[in-house]
Order: C-alpha cells, then structure tokens, then sequence
C-alpha cells in the first residue's frame, strides 16, 4: 500500500469518526429510552398547519400531540419560543391553550407502573387555583390522572383518582421563580412499598401510599390544561412518560444538575465540526493528487 493511499484511507477514517459523532446516540443519553411510552420534546420538529400545531410523539408510540386554541382570538393555537439551554419548548397562555394526545392503548395504565417527567418555567404571579400541568380524565366518572397547582400556588397536587377512591399526593414545592426551569417527576411505584412520589430538581420531595386507582381508558391527554379549560399559564418542555417507575438514580440523571439528559451540540460546535471534516478531506485529497 502507498503512503498516499495509506492517508488516505486515514483521512476517510477520521472523517467518518467526526460524522459518527456528530449523528451518533453521543449526542444524546435520554435515560431507560427504551421504557418510554410518550415522549414530545415541546417544539424540536412541530408542525403547522393554519392556527393548529402538531408536536410529534417521539417514541415508538406515534402519540402525536395538537394544540387546542385558546376562545381569545389572539392566541392562534400554542405557540413555540425559543430558550437558552432548552432548546425549544412550549409556551402555554392558560385557560383552554393545550396540547392534546388521543388516547391511546399505550397511555392507559391500569394499576402499573408509570413516570411522568417534564421540565417547566413559570411566573408566580401568572398562576392561579387549580390550574393543570397535565390532565387525562373522566370527569363524570370521578376517575382521572393529572397534576394541578394548588390555591396559592406554592403547592402541586399529583392525582389518580378511581370511581370514589382517592389518591392525591399535595406537597409544598415553595415559589415559583419565572427565570428558573424546574424539573418535575411523578412516579407511581407499584413493586417498591406500592407508592406514588414526586420529585423537584432532582429530589424526592414527596411519597404516600397507592391505593390502586385503575388509570384505564379514561379519555384524551391534556397536556397544559384539561378540558374544561383549566390552563396553566407556563412554559413547558421535554415532557416525558415512561411505562416504569423511574428511580432515584433515574430522576437525578434526567435532571443532570439542571443541565438535562438530552443534549444537542451548539450550532458553532456543528459548525466546527463540519469545518474539521472537510479541512481532513481537502488535505488527504491534494495530497493524494500530489502523491
């Protein structure tokens, strides 16, 4: 083999390691992947179509989520923002702005074990009785699955409710800071001690015994409000369910410091990058040409 040659298939080496890296799984580590059942990363490949945005499922399941206006015909659907360290996510305005996933075999329960885990920011001032972070729910029924803020605001109800049980986990989380993301996990662990918890950046804040409510076919998945309307005015992203109870380790690797499991390079790290690979390949090829 030349020494021309021998570079190369060097050059061609390295080249193919920078793409690797940069299409690989090393860009992102999203923790037990493989037990997500719903996962809309609230903006990252939405769609639109006139006031009504689509944002994909991006697990196995399809559970596309679309977006519920607003009566104010000012709020044209749920809109998106961009924010520094998260990429894209989803600004929710109250009342009946939502995202609504159909329901679906995979979002229905029974008595198993599920995780909800979502990131969201929200100003204090802009909060008020009983708004949803998410909500599947029969109503009539008395039987449902959500989260809502408490009166005053520095409280977060985690409920499943079944016919006339009833099973609400209400635990004080303090202020809401409008610069901050916070990071929210609710967890329903049938197999260790039969508890429902609830996490706050990372930490268990929270856990009350599991009276085995039945979450089954209970209606559609509002994500930001519920069907009467009940919007929290936030944003939100990286809403995650997993078909298993997240553990300890689990929650704080999602959290990560506040940093995040999900990691996308910056735009000046790909940048960069592309630059180095067609620097790598201009250079093997000239060389080649002189060899």
């Amino acid at each position: 083999m030349s020494r021309s040659t021998e570079k190369w298939r060097l050059a061609l080496s390295t080249a193919a390691v920078v793409l690797v890296a940069l299409s690989g799984p090393a860009a992102a580590q999203v923790t037990r992947e493989a037990d997500l059942v719903a996962w809309w990363q609230m903006g990252e490949g939405a769609t639109h179509d006139g006031s009504v945005w689509t944002v994909p499922d991006d697990s196995a399941n399809s559970n596309d989520a679309t977006s519920v206006a607003d009566a104010d015909p000012t709020i044209p659907g749920v809109p998106f923002a961009n924010y520094p360290g998260v990429s894209t996510a989803t600004q929710f305005g109250g009342g009946s702005d939502a995202l609504v996933a159909l329901d679906d075999p995979s979002l229905n329960f029974g008595e198993t074990n599920f995780s909800v885990s979502m990131w969201i920011k929200a100003n204090e001032g802009n909060l008020s009785n009983w708004q949803k972070l998410f909500a599947k729910a029969d109503y009539g029924a008395n039987t449902f699955l959500q989260c809502e803020v408490e009166p005053g605001a520095d409280r977060l109800y985690f409920s499943m409710r079944d016919g006339d049980g009833d099973n609400d986990l209400a635990v004080n989380i303090g202020p809401w800071n409008g610069e901050v993301w916070r990071h929210f996990v609710f967890v329903r662990d049938t197999e260790v001690n039969n508890k429902i918890r609830m996490y706050d950046q990372g930490v268990l804040i929270g856990e009350k015994d599991d009276p085995d409510a039945s979450i089954d076919n209970i209606g559609d998945l509002y994500i930001g409000s519920d069907s009467f309307g009940s919007g929290i005015n936030a944003a939100i992203d990286d809403l995650r369910i997993y078909g298993a109870a997240l553990s300890a380790d689990d929650v704080a690797a999602i959290y990560n410091d506040g940093a995040g499991d999900f990691v996308i390079p910056e735009p000046s790290t790909l940048a960069l990058l592309c630059m180095g690979t067609a620097a790598v390949l201009l250079s093997a090829w000239r060389r080649r040409k002189l060899a």
